[in-house]
């Protein structure tokens, strides 16, 4: 699974790339049009990355598309097209990392404790797999002020439920430190 949003808009880059390169802007605005409902955006490659139906469409897109092209352009797409595989792909390995670890916590606790605030903060969007919502909170609990809207969020919940739960993640995320790189790939 990739967390970083640094590397997403790195393979974002990458797929924008090759669909220039292989002339394959109009097949991809043919391709995703009806996935929106009329007088809606197309989505970008970024926004595509961000959600599993989508990015499971692309994939096929890729997959299809490249298959049509020269060897060598075929094997770049269907390279891409495994590279956004691993978007997604969830294995225990990838939970184990601190920040991740709080943020499959984080994610749990939200959906049980006030699923409202869960799906208005953004978290879960139409057509997510699991690993959407987490990827989301990761992003999130790596910025400053968003983790201590969500520590706010938490202690307000602190009575409902899982207290001892809640405050475990409390503790985490206030332990925190401010190393995950921005886009220019400074510290923050």
């Amino acid at each position: 699974m990739i967390y970083e949003q640094d590397k997403l808009e790195k393979l974002a880059s990458e797929i924008k790339k090759y669909l220039l390169e292989c002339k394959l802007g109009d097949a991809y605005i043919e391709n995703f049009r009806d996935l929106v409902p009329a007088g809606g955006k197309i989505p970008g490659i970024r926004a595509v990355l961000d959600n599993h139906r989508l990015r499971d469409h692309l994939t096929c897109f890729l997959m299809y598309r490249s298959s049509l092209l020269p060897d060598q352009d075929r094997k770049q797409g269907v390279s891409l097209a495994d590279k956004l595989d691993e978007v997604g792909a969830v294995r225990k390995a990838d939970k184990k990392e601190e920040m991740a670890e709080v943020a499959w916590e984080l994610n749990e606790v939200m959906k049980e404790t006030d699923i409202i605030h869960y799906l208005d903060a953004g978290y879960m969007r139409a057509g997510d797999n699991q690993s959407d919502p987490v990827r989301r909170i990761y992003r999130d609990i790596g910025d400053r002020e968003k983790r201590q809207d969500i520590i706010d969020y938490l202690e307000t919940v602190l009575e409902k439920v899982h207290s001892e739960k809640i405050m475990a993640l409390i503790s985490s995320l206030e332990n925190i430190t401010d190393k995950v790189p921005t886009r220019s790939g400074k510290v923050r």
